[in-house]
């Protein structure tokens, strides 16, 4: 069974309609896409650093310690 749509809903849904974006809805998109690809950009960024970070340097007590200290006042 078909049910016949309200006016105001077959107008919207008229297959011959051609749809046109308004242009501020085209930019606030553009920079919605602009800003996720950055920040996935930089979480996995940040990934791969905290990675290197936490990682263990090879070598002697004195050289793992005097990297460890290098790294850490990188952070400041």
């Amino acid at each position: 069974m078909v049910f016949p749509l309200p006016i105001s809903l077959a107008l919207l849904f008229n297959p011959t309609t051609q749809f046109v974006a308004d242009e501020i809805n085209v930019w606030v998109h553009g920079f919605w896409a602009v800003s996720l690809t950055a920040i996935l950009a930089r979480r996995a960024c940040s990934q791969q650093w905290v990675h290197h970070y936490v990682s263990l340097p090879s070598g002697t007590p004195s050289r793992r310690s005097h990297v460890r200290h290098f790294r850490f006042t990188g952070l400041d």
